[in-house]
């Protein structure tokens, strides 16, 4: 794991407090449902597995103001699966996703930090729990900014500005010594 995603990951754990509300469309079946025999097989990397495309996030500068929210979908280029994934943002910045309406093994973690998306997602490999396929990616956001003294009650609103792409990648992760 980069350190960079090892970051990221502290950092949503960090917040775990608070579930947000997901709801989902699915639009076809289990992301992972073409499997292969070397799907899983360490080291393994599936170039641009992953798209996230923002479709709206909004957010206001003090989560006391109103809750943030962010609208996006999820599709698996191995599988032609797509999601549209809708979620409260905690702290009016953090998205986690632990499992969804269209599949219960996915799970998806995004971080806003002004105008970035931080998407990691991990999918757990068929008939193999310790075993994990992995992506991270980045998402630009176009942002209508509204600051707090002109517009106090205005949350900010935000659309991607194109779509993040993410390799997927195999982690095998050693289980717990007995």
């Amino acid at each position: 794991m980069s350190p960079f995603s090892q970051i990221l990951c502290v950092v949503v754990f960090l917040f775990a407090a608070s579930w947000p509300t997901v709801m989902a469309v699915p639009l076809t079946s289990s992301i992972l449902s073409k499997s292969s025999s070397d799907f899983c097989a360490d080291n393994t990397v599936f170039p641009k597995l992953w798209t996230v495309e923002i479709l709206l996030v909004k957010y206001t500068t003090d989560e006391t103001v109103g809750q943030g929210s962010a609208r996006f979908t999820i599709s698996n280029s191995r599988t032609n699966y797509t999601e549209t994934i809708e979620c409260a943002l905690r702290y009016n910045s953090i998205c986690d996703t632990e499992g969804t309406p269209g599949d219960s093994s996915l799970n998806v973690y995004m971080q806003i930090l002004m105008n970035d998306a931080y998407v990691t997602i991990r999918q757990p490999c068929e008939n193999n729990s310790s075993s994990y396929v992995v992506g991270m990616t980045e998402v630009w956001l176009k942002c209508l900014v509204c600051f707090a003294a002109s517009c106090p009650d205005r949350p900010t609103s935000c659309v991607g500005d194109g779509e993040g792409v993410a390799d997927g990648s195999i982690e095998v992760v050693d289980p717990p010594p007995a």
